[in-house]
């Protein structure tokens, strides 16, 4: 997802971050052939302990990772925490999970407002749609949290979850 950003805006650089070696190992090789490894960045890490300074980072997309976590607030608090002020958070989350490699789900659109909530973040958009070919689960959430104040950056236009 960092390749196809980074191609589309060219001034920017950015930071991949993931828990297995090697979708690191794959995500440079990605780069490099998609011409965007001068302006990428990928270790290996967790979403739970964010190796970003506090107020660092615009952006952060995460998509489909919040249902493998045992505490999505966390993840959450920490992605708060490295957003820069009116900075943004992408997501896309499974609603009402069933898939057995899924720790927690959403129950609702309400669940997500919660979860920002709790960590300091706005809603800005959010939309529940039915998405067949999103993996085992159908009704997927797509939401954009802000930030702090609201403001445009640089380039850039009670929790209910259910513990499985």
């Amino acid at each position: 997802m960092l390749c196809e950003v980074l191609q589309s805006n060219p001034g920017w650089t950015g930071f991949g971050l993931d828990i297995s070696r090697e979708s690191v190992d794959y995500a440079r090789r990605l780069a490099a052939l998609k011409g965007v490894a001068n302006r990428s960045h990928f270790q290996q890490g967790s979403i739970g302990d964010l190796p970003f300074r506090n107020g660092s980072v615009h952006l952060v997309i995460a998509s489909e990772v919040i249902e493998h976590l045992p505490e999505p607030q966390k993840a959450f608090s920490e992605i708060a925490r490295v957003l820069a002020p009116g900075g943004l958070l992408a997501l896309t989350v499974p609603i009402d999970s069933h898939t057995p490699a899924h720790m927690n789900s959403l129950s609702d659109e309400n669940d997500f407002h919660e979860l920002c909530r709790h960590a300091g973040l706005s809603v800005r958009s959010l939309k529940s749609k039915w998405h067949l070919t999103f993996g085992d689960d159908s009704r997927h959430l797509f939401a954009v949290a802000q930030s702090g104040e609201k403001r445009k950056l640089p380039g850039i236009a009670s929790i209910r979850y259910r513990h499985k």
